[in-house]
Formats: C-alpha cells, sequence, structure tokens
C-alpha cells in the first residue's frame, strides 16, 4: 500500500511531467530536420492513405526509401491528424501523449519489481530529466520506441506472475517488443 505522502508525490511529479510536457509545446525545441520528414509523412497518410513523401506535386514516393521510422510513429500520428487535423501543435501533443505514457509504464515497471519508494524515485528521476522533453516533444521515434520497450517489458514480468494467461502475456509481450 501506499502512503498517502507517496500518492500525492506521485501527482505531482506527473503534474511536473505534464507541465514541462506542455511547456512552450511548439517553439522548444525548433522543428527538426528529421521531424518535418515524419510529419510530412503521417500528414500524406491522413490526406492521401500514402505512407511517403512528396516529392512533387501527385509523386508520393514511400517512405521505406528515405526513413528510419516506421509505422509504430507514422500510422498512428497519420489517424491523430485524422481526427484532429494536421499542425505541429496536433503532432507535438500526440508525442506528449507517448511521453507522459512512458512515464506511466516506467512508473508501474519499476514499481512492480522493487516496490513504490523505488518507483517514486524512478518517476522523480523521468519527470525531471531535461533531455527528455527537449527531444521527447519532438516527433521523433525515440520516446514511442521507449514506451513499447518498457510495456513490453511489464508483459514479459505478468508471464512469471500470471501463470492463468501465461500464453496472452507472451503474445502481448512479443508485439509490444516488435513495435
Amino acid at each position: 500500500m501506499m502512503s498517502n505522502l507517496q500518492k500525492i508525490s506521485v501527482g505531482v511529479l506527473f503534474a511536473i511531467a505534464i507541465f514541462f510536457g506542455l511547456f512552450h509545446l511548439t517553439e522548444s525545441p525548433s522543428f527538426l530536420f528529421d521531424e518535418g520528414w515524419y510529419f510530412q509523412t503521417s500528414a500524406n497518410l491522413a490526406t492521401t492513405g500514402i505512407d511517403g513523401l512528396q516529392m512533387a506535386p501527385g509523386n508520393i514516393e514511400h517512405i521505406s526509401t528515405f526513413l528510419t521510422v516506421g509505422y509504430p510513429l507514422i500510422f498512428p500520428l497519420g489517424l491523430w491528424f485524422k481526427i484532429f487535423s494536421i499542425g505541429v501543435l496536433q503532432a507535438r501533443l500526440f508525442m506528449v501523449l507517448f511521453l507522459i505514457g512512458f512515464a506511466v509504464v516506467s512508473y508501474f515497471l519499476s514499481r512492480k519489481m522493487y516496490g513504490p519508494a523505488l518507483a517514486l524515485g524512478v518517476l522523480a528521476m523521468i519527470a525531471t530529466f531535461p533531455p527528455l522533453y527537449g527531444n521527447g516533444k519532438s516527433v521523433m521515434g525515440e520516446v514511442p520506441g521507449l514506451f513499447f520497450l518498457v510495456s513490453a517489458l511489464i508483459a514479459s514480468w505478468q508471464v512469471r506472475a500470471d501463470a492463468g494467461r501465461k500464453t496472452f502475456w507472451v503474445i502481448l509481450s512479443g508485439l509490444l517488443m516488435g513495435l
């Protein structure tokens, strides 16, 4: 059981992560070159249904020849653009969701493995780690990759803990690890 102080601390740390995730969202960091490629690819996917870069009017080249990031970032961002329209603010909000999701799954993994006190320390380190916000708000594949990796580790941990649903956890772990 968590004490009231620990619950308050967790809430404050998540509030700090949300604040720094949203702070100067469209201005900081400045829009990066690679981010533009991923942004355009997702925007093209949302508008034309083709995941590629527009090289000339009506000529969209598939991303496999240009980009190193794939569908775990491009497809969800394309769906996000389809729902909420295309823009830098929308793209960065999407990345903040991945950033907060990474903090959440990291907290739960460390809590599951080491208990609430150490999980609080892990969350404190993540919530106050400046490069996470400097690079994590950009439309890049690193933070989504960390989110999927830590989620896969949670599923792998559950393979041992939940013998009744072992097959489910093995499949989910493999799927998340592949992402």
